[in-house]
């Protein structure tokens, strides 16, 4: 912004080549080009250096097998500090970036040296466990019973499996009520039904829905999610 062809093409001749490497490393080299100012100087040093950190963050990603469509969503999420933010912990991936996966973040944190029994990657991980299993059932919660099947069909660290839970539970990813076990964002789903529901039974909210209409809705959510609702659901 604020720098057009004349003045970029004056700035090119005097610097010649790398003449963004130039203007990164001594900002002071732009002074003698004519028509400049010190908001057009920092206008293009601030463009140029966040220009710079984005393709070294991209490239990092790249360079740990993720793709580029990818790694743009991920910076598009976090601008600011994304290198520093993935090598303290990739597995926050997963919750912050809509699409990216456990196995991806597995991947990159593999990648980035982490241990196999790290806390993070145990913790992402039954919790990715305990939401696919959720899925699968179309329910919102398990019994600890069930979590520990799950858990040891995948990873052989069962034993630590109190600890991982405690962390899950402390960090609100997790919820216990009445030996259920709910991941944080179906307990809040089940809640705002139950309340929705509520109202209706106590006349707060009276929609005027034909049935049919709801049944359809639900066949397109069944084929969509490939589960299939008990009938006490529908």
């Amino acid at each position: 912004k604020g720098i057009g062809p004349v003045l970029a093409k004056q700035i090119v001749d005097h610097l010649g080549e790398h003449t963004l490497e130039k203007i990164v490393d001594d900002p002071s080299c732009l002074d003698l080009i004519r028509g400049m100012t010190e908001e057009r100087k920092q206008t293009i040093l601030e463009v140029l250096l966040k220009s710079d950190t984005n393709q070294k963050t991209l490239q990092f990603l790249m360079g740990h097998g993720i793709s580029l469509k990818m790694a743009t969503k991920i910076l598009g999420v976090i601008p600011d500090g994304t290198i520093a933010y993935i090598e303290a912990n990739p597995y926050q991936l997963i919750e912050e970036v809509e699409g990216f996966s456990f196995s991806q973040a597995d991947k990159l944190a593999l990648s980035l040296q982490f241990s196999e029994d790290h806390p993070y990657r145990l913790e992402a991980a039954l919790l990715s466990l305990m939401k696919q299993e959720c899925m699968n059932r179309g329910s919102t919660y398990l019994n600890l019973e069930t979590i520990e099947i799950i858990f040891k069909r995948s990873f052989n660290f069962v034993d630590q499996l109190g600890e991982i839970m405690k962390a899950l539970v402390q960090d609100e990813k997790i919820v216990i009520e009445n030996d259920r076990y709910y991941p944080y964002n179906l307990y809040e789903s089940e809640k705002i039904i139950k309340d929705t529901l509520t109202r209706y039974i106590n006349g707060v909210s009276n929609p005027d829905y034909d049935f049919e209409d709801v049944e359809d809705v639900l066949m397109e959510l069944e084929e969509k999610w490939n589960i299939e609702y008990e009938e006490t659901q529908r």
